[in-house]
């Protein structure tokens, strides 16, 4: 199962331990679709989320050129309709949800040894107003 690291460096890594991708708005995007499932999130929310300081039509296409990227990486278990984007169950095993499920099943040393940095560490920079109040929301739930 592929791997994202969202807390601390941003990764995704393949089960062989190779890393897949760094390119960090395209990670962005896989970490927000992960934590929005089961909900399929439509796409002109991602498009403001990352790119909301551009012009709509631009926005858009760079939304597609970053969900063309992921489906080469993740495949089938990334869902893209005309409206809406949604991350399959068990499609990838993400950091932070683990690390939350450590906390709730009181297993704080498993947590603990998860904990790699702060969410999104590093990529506060990639979005707008909308996207830096999402990442502090995040950082705040987890800390």
């Amino acid at each position: 199962m592929l791997y994202l690291q969202t807390l601390g460096e941003l990764t995704l890594t393949a089960p062989s331990g190779e890393v897949l991708s760094t390119r960090r708005k395209e990670l962005v995007l896989l970490a927000y679709l992960a934590r929005s499932a089961p909900r399929a999130v439509p796409r002109a929310e991602l498009a403001e989320l990352l790119w909301g300081e551009r012009v709509e039509e631009r926005a858009r296409h760079s939304l597609r050129q970053a969900l063309l990227q992921l489906r080469r990486v993740v495949g089938e278990g990334l869902r893209v309709g005309n409206e809406q984007v949604l991350l399959a169950s068990g499609t990838l095993e993400v950091d932070v949800i683990a690390f939350e499920a450590e906390i709730a099943a009181g297993r704080l040393r498993e947590a603990v040894a998860r904990w790699r940095g702060d969410f999104l560490a590093g990529a506060e920079d990639l979005g707008g107003e909308v996207y830096r109040g999402w990442v502090e929301a995040e950082r705040e739930a987890v800390r």
